[in-house]
């Protein structure tokens, strides 16, 4: 996997997390119709754009980057061989998108 490329999926899980849990906390509101939160529009973007996605790919990015989960929910859907060519797959296509 490209180093740049995980560095960049890091950073956006990192912010991503972050905001969902200030959302959470509820030190963001939600936008009405008139206000908006840049961080909430974020998490729409971010969300907008896992879905673009094919679904071996979503499942790989919202399950090892976006939520918490078990560090090997991916054994019962992947060989470990086949587990790290799709994530190094799913991440060069989601930095791609993000990087348009």
């Amino acid at each position: 996997m490209d180093n740049r490329n995980e560095e960049i999926m890091c950073y956006i899980a990192k912010m991503y997390k972050e905001i969902k849990q200030e959302v959470a906390e509820g030190k963001r509101k939600m936008p009405n119709n008139y206000v908006l939160d840049s961080g909430v529009e974020f998490i729409r973007y971010i969300d907008q754009l896992v879905e673009l996605l094919p679904p071996e790919y979503e499942r790989i990015i919202r399950n090892d980057y976006l939520n918490e989960r078990n560090k090997k929910w991916w054994q019962e859907y992947f060989k470990k061989s086949t587990y790290y060519r799709r994530k190094s797959e799913a991440v060069e296509a989601f930095v791609d998108c993000v990087t348009l």
